[in-house]
């Protein structure tokens, strides 16, 4: 049970952490004289925007050998304060609290539980590791990286020409929660971060049953087969927006 609870409160502090960094990073835009950012950059790409930050910093920590675990939760850490503080400046903003919004609020609420657990069960639930493709190769450097804050090997070399950005978060799903949780990062995360960016503009009456049926469609879709390995699947697919 405390491994669950510590794997969903890391998926809330990835996403927290990066909403906070980058809404502010659209707020520096805006300052800049980028009077439409808020606009133009809504807040499930500033989550996009956040996570793509995270990978620039990482990769100069990964560089330095400095991308140890207490770096990479800082960041987030720093992250999340930002994004209570932003909102705690611009708290003043109207709320709706009509039946109508608060019964949409719910809703929503309980479709992103709903296929939370769905991610969930897919990603701890049948904890298969390919050990004849890549499998072991992402594993050794996410520990890797946990133990030296760098991952330059010349008996991986292979890996690391492919390198992208992944291993970050499967150093801290590791980390936090142990090897049963290394899907986490793509079966968790990647797709609700996916389903996030996908959803983003679509029509408000058909938000919640687009986002139910999409949701399914990522999480079903996917299977668990003798070919799936720990790759970059629905993360890369989301930074290709």
């Amino acid at each position: 049970m405390l491994i669950l609870i510590k794997f969903l409160a890391l998926v809330a502090v990835l996403f927290l952490g990066a909403g906070g960094w980058g809404t502010t990073f659209v707020a520096l835009l805006r300052r800049a004289g980028w009077d439409s950012a808020h606009e133009d950059v809504g807040p499930p790409l500033q989550v996009l925007l956040g996570v793509a930050l995270f990978l620039i910093a990482g990769g100069f920590l990964v560089a330095l050998n400095l991308a140890n675990l207490p770096f990479l939760f800082a960041w987030h850490v720093v992250g999340l304060v930002l994004l209570v503080a932003r909102r705690l400046v611009s708290g003043k903003q109207s709320i709706k609290t009509g039946s109508r919004s608060v019964a949409s609020v719910l809703a929503a609420a309980v479709l992103g539980l709903v296929l939370l657990l769905i991610s969930l069960g897919f990603a701890i639930g049948q904890p298969y590791f390919d050990s004849n493709d890549d499998d072991p190769a992402y594993i050794y450097l996410a520990q890797r990286l946990i133990h030296t804050g760098g991952m330059i090997d010349p008996f991986n070399l292979r890996r690391m020409t492919g390198y992208g950005g992944s291993t970050l978060y499967q150093a801290m799903f590791l980390g936090t929660s142990g090897n049963s949780s290394l899907r986490g990062f793509e079966l968790t995360f990647g797709i609700l971060l996916l389903l996030l960016i996908t959803c983003r503009t679509v029509k408000r009456r058909w938000l919640l049953a687009g986002s139910f049926l999409i949701g399914l469609g990522l999480l079903l879709g996917h299977g668990i087969g003798p070919f799936t390995n720990l790759g970059p699947t629905f993360s890369a697919s989301a930074l290709d927006w």
